[in-house]
């Protein structure tokens, strides 16, 4: 699948807009690539809470969890790709990591947060 560059950005700008004008949010950046090439790459809104500084295409935002849907679709998409189940044990892959009672730990219980671990 090729997207166009220019029918993304009729698409989806206005929806940014739109997020910021009705739905209170403060500011954004969305960058989308295709085949290891920047496609589109959109910026709005404002990086302080009074409204004073804009957005801009260099605006550094902290991610916090924002990658754990990201790495979790990567992990399953790998998993896939070696028909690893994801019930196996963390430490058949890696087995220093079934030291200190984590021998039984899978790799649905990372994923999901419930292993247990703090």
């Amino acid at each position: 699948m090729r997207f166009n560059a220019e029918e993304l950005r009729e698409r989806i700008a206005p929806l940014l807009q739109e997020n910021f004008q009705h739905f209170g949010e403060l500011g954004a950046a969305l960058s989308i690539w295709q085949n290891g090439e920047p496609l589109l790459d959109l910026h709005g809104g404002f990086r302080d809470t009074k409204r004073e500084q804009p957005w801009t295409e260099d605006t550094i935002v902290l991610v916090w969890s924002a990658t754990k849907g990201i790495g979790s679709a990567c992990l399953l998409h790998a998993l896939q790709e070696n028909r690893i189940k994801i019930d196996r044990r963390v430490s058949e892959f890696w087995p220093e990591f079934g030291r200190s009672g984590k021998m039984d730990v899978t790799i649905a219980q990372m994923v999901s947060h419930s292993a247990g671990l703090c």
